[in-house]
C-alpha cells in the first residue's frame, strides 16, 4: 500500500511533467508569430534552455526528492 509521500510524490512528478509538456507546446506556437525587437539573440536562438521556468521544472523534482530523502532518514 503506498503511503501518502509516494502519493504526493507521484501527483507533484505528473504536474511538472503535464506543465513541461504544454509548455513547450506554447513556446513552438509562439515561434511562429512575431517576437520583440529586443529579445536577446541567445532566447531566440535556444528558447527551452534560456527560459527560467524551464530551469524550475528541473530544480523543483530534485528540491522535493532531497526533502523526502532527508525526511526519511531523519524522521524514519
Amino acid at each position: 500500500m503506498p503511503t501518502v509521500m509516494t502519493v504526493l510524490l507521484l501527483i507533484a512528478a505528473a504536474v511538472v511533467v503535464a506543465s513541461f509538456i504544454l509548455s513547450l507546446m506554447y513556446i513552438r506556437k509562439q515561434q511562429h508569430h512575431e517576437s520583440d525587437q529586443e529579445t536577446n539573440r541567445t532566447i531566440l536562438r535556444h528558447p527551452v534552455m534560456a527560459n527560467p521556468i524551464f530551469l524550475s521544472y528541473i530544480l523543483f523534482p530534485v528540491v522535493v526528492a532531497i526533502g523526502v530523502v532527508v525526511y526519511l532518514y531523519y524522521f524514519y
